[in-house]
């Protein structure tokens, strides 16, 4: 079945992602990104808290600091919401919470982006 502009219909991708899935995938681009840009080390970890898995983007400068504390942006993706904790390195972390109906890809570069623009 084709639609009106000649899109066959079933070929896209109309299911959404599981929220986990959803911020894996893009961490990694987001990754990639900023290794090709060659700012900042930076890598992609995984942990679980509070029984909720989560994946963090770590950040080392590739010039020399005072601090050898990294900073860090962590996602917790749960059914409902989904946490969004910054961790700079000179300062205390901020961690909100966002209706993980409402969180898309966009949303998750933005943030991502921010959150490098605030790290110096």
């Amino acid at each position: 079945m084709r639609d009106r502009n000649g899109v066959h219909v079933r070929s896209l991708k109309t299911e959404r992602q599981s929220a986990c899935t959803l911020v894996s995938d893009v961490l990694a681009k987001c990754l990639s990104e900023i290794k090709a840009a060659g700012v900042w080390n930076a890598s992609l970890e995984s942990l679980v808290k509070r029984n909720v898995r989560g994946f963090g983007l770590i950040f080392r400068s590739t010039r020399p600091t005072t601090s050898d504390k990294p900073s860090s942006i962590w996602f917790f993706p749960d059914v409902d919401l989904i946490g969004i904790e910054s961790c700079f390195s000179h300062k205390p972390p901020v961690l909100n919470y966002f209706d993980a109906e409402e969180v898309d890809e966009p949303f998750l570069w933005e943030q991502v982006s921010r959150f490098i623009s605030e790290i110096d």
